[in-house]
């Protein structure tokens, strides 16, 4: 089995899983202990896509469970993230040499010489070829990428300062929320992983505290999201105006990982 023949796909969110499903032929969508998996044809080849949550709350045990039953040729994780390098602007991708775990006390009000960085927190490699094959797909469709490393943290994060100190502290590029709990399974299950994100924030870019509107389960509410963008008008503001085009940038850079199992 090549990395291609048979690749599983894994996103967080509703706009990221509906953006990766439509474009399949034949989908077919199940909810599995309260994760949605699609099933689906690309190309002729056989495509699986799971929805993990935002930051994927108890999503890599069931992950485990399911790769004891189901072989899968690859993992790429897909989905959005937040810039934490003023190179790379909204709407561009990155493809991940690596992620490294920030753990849960990481906090910018906390942070001197002597808080962790790259050198002391766990990182787990993607693979090198299966990266290096998304990445020449995203060129080749026209998608503005670049490579680097990627960070998990545990919350969304929302602060300018925070992110370029984040950056700068780790070495990384990006931030997400799941990325590193699901590379950790893939690699404990020998199965090579990759992870392609689309960035919806930039390193300068303050965003309204998201997170007051995530329940336990990783999912927005649309009442609490309301209600945290209208109290934060200008970010929200800014966070607005550049969505749709983030929105094209993810159907399009899903494509085109797609479109590598086709070869």
């Amino acid at each position: 089995m090549t990395l291609f023949d048979k690749p599983c796909l894994i996103t967080a969110v509703d706009l990221e899983f509906n953006s990766a499903t439509r474009l399949l032929d034949s989908p077919e969508i199940d909810t599995i202990n309260g994760y949605r998996i699609c099933r689906g044809r690309f190309g002729g080849r056989s495509i699986a896509i799971f929805q993990s949550g935002m930051g994927a709350v108890g999503f890599p045990d069931f992950l485990a469970r399911r790769l004891t039953t189901e072989s899968f040729s690859s993992i790429i994780v897909t989905g959005l993230a937040g810039a934490l390098s003023l190179s790379l602007k909204r709407s561009s991708a990155i493809v991940y040499d690596q992620c490294f775990n920030a753990g849960d006390d990481f906090l910018i009000e906390t942070s001197n010489k002597s808080s962790p960085g790259c050198d002391e927190k766990a990182s787990i490699p993607c693979d090198h070829s299966l990266s290096q094959s998304l990445y020449e797909s995203l060129l080749m469709n026209g998608i503005s990428c670049k490579r680097g490393s990627g960070l998990t943290v545990n919350r969304i994060v929302t602060s300018a300062v925070e992110k370029l100190e984040m950056g700068e502290r780790f070495n990384a590029r990006a931030v997400d929320m799941e990325t590193y709990d699901i590379l950790r399974v893939a690699k404990s299950h020998n199965l090579p992983a990759a992870a392609v994100r689309i960035i919806s924030d930039e390193a300068d870019q303050n965003l309204p505290d998201f997170n007051r509107a995530v329940d336990a389960r990783g999912r927005l509410s649309p009442g609490s999201l309301f209600r945290e963008m209208i109290s934060s008008p200008i970010s929200s503001s800014r966070f607005l105006i550049g969505i749709r085009s983030v929105s094209h940038s993810m159907q399009k850079t899903i494509a085109a990982i797609l479109k590598v199992s086709i070869g």
